[in-house]
């Protein structure tokens, strides 16, 4: 039914099902909204690997629900958070529990998409570092990466990297 129903790989769906604890998880996270393959990835990935570390059975998990577990997955599927804000998010509610959403917000840890202010944080990183603008502008594109960089480091890992890089070529194309 992974397969078929969800559209799992063969693989997901075997580790999934080879414990009823961790496939009953998995269904109760996706009931309470999360995306199937997102959830496999990180059921398998992260999740698993802070289980074995803290030698725990999922049945013996009390800190992440699959409520809350459903809750980040929506915000890392919506693009509200980066994946590394996401893993360290994940890392403490398995310590100490909570709503991701609620600790998203009063931390101020969503990612900036907004346009307008990626761009006027390229701006600053363009200015800031007139010697790499003008290596891509003769065309090494691997500037850009380090003015991505640059803008990660201004808006404190919160831009949309995507957006970042975007809003520099653009900038970098008008001269």
């Amino acid at each position: 039914r992974f397969q078929e129903t969800l559209g799992l790989p063969a693989y997901d769906a075997g580790v999934l099902a080879a414990q009823k604890p961790l496939a009953d998880f998995f269904e109760a996270a996706l009931a309470a909204g999360a995306p199937a393959k997102l959830a496999s990835n990180w059921i398998m990935g992260d999740l698993l690997r802070l289980l074995g570390a803290a030698s725990l059975d999922i049945a013996d998990l009390r800190t992440v629900t699959p409520g809350s577990f459903a809750a980040l997955l929506k915000l890392v599927d919506a693009k509200t958070v980066n994946g590394p804000t996401a893993k360290a998010l994940l890392e403490e509610i398995f310590e100490k529990g909570g709503d991701p959403e609620a600790i998203v917000k009063e931390r101020g840890l969503a990612q900036v998409a907004d346009a307008g202010a990626i761009e006027d944080l390229a701006r600053q990183a363009i200015e800031a570092n007139p010697k790499p603008a003008a290596e891509f502008r003769a065309g090494k594109a691997a500037s850009l990466q380090f003015l991505v960089g640059q803008v990660m480091k201004l808006s404190k890992g919160k831009a949309n990297p995507k957006l970042a890089a975007e809003a520099l070529a653009k900038l970098l194309a008008e001269g």
